[in-house]
């Protein structure tokens, strides 16, 4: 744990300003001044290369603090070549996130 005046220090001043004072000195900043790179932008790309790895929806689960295996699963559905390759086509030519079918009627 890591001290500061007598209090512990959070998240922020240890990771988030630190990664913003990077990110302006190094130039990677969007047209309103914004980091590009946000520590949240770490977090799927630990979460996306564990499940392109193989590893099982527990451990990424364990790893990134999920409660639940839907939010895991989701790097496993982004890293799939071909949904993430007709998810960038619809956002490219302008359109939504697709949604998901209706489901069929029963009579």
């Amino acid at each position: 744990m890591f001290m500061r005046r007598g209090k512990p220090m959070g998240r922020h001043f240890l990771f988030t300003d630190a990664l913003e004072v990077s990110c302006r000195k190094a130039g990677l900043v969007d047209g309103d001044g914004n980091p590009t790179v946000t520590a949240h932008r770490f977090r799927h790309t630990v979460g996306t290369q564990l499940a392109e790895g193989g590893a099982h929806i527990q451990t990424i689960m364990a790893i990134l603090g999920h409660r639940n295996a839907q939010m895991s699963a989701t790097y496993s559905h982004i890293s799939d070549p071909v949904l993430k390759e007709q998810y960038e086509k619809v956002i490219a030519a302008g359109g939504g996130a697709p949604s998901p079918p209706r489901p069929a009627r029963l009579w």
